[in-house]
């Protein structure tokens, strides 16, 4: 039998310890073969994480990156502050001329 937490029931669950009650009953107190057995797990779905690649060439600087459903992102520093480049810019590949002054570039979802 399997027992599964998913959608809205999944938010009575919290952050550190969590208690999974159960009770066994027995035909008989004289009974040998009462068994009791359990498993627990937890599946989360992993996010990858876009890689954003950069290349320069005949003065022009190409970024690309390797996913659909994200903006590009530029800085003058990495504190920031981050702003999307006009557009958005939702699609790879990007490019710049290599004159342009020099910027740090992120992606966000």
């Amino acid at each position: 039998m399997s027992f599964v937490l998913s959608g809205d029931a999944i938010t009575n669950l919290v952050v550190g310890d969590n208690v999974l009650a159960v009770e066994v009953h027995n035909f008989s107190a004289q009974s040998p073969d009462i068994t009791f057995g359990m498993s627990l797990g937890y599946l989360q779905n992993l996010t990858v994480l876009p890689q954003l690649s950069i290349s320069a060439e005949n003065g022009i600087v190409t970024l690309t990156w390797n996913q659909t459903g994200f903006v590009l992102q530029q800085a003058d520093s990495l504190a920031g502050p981050w702003t999307d480049l006009p557009g958005p810019v939702h699609n790879s590949p990007y490019s710049v001329p290599a004159s342009a002054a020099a910027q740090y570039y992120r992606l966000r979802k």
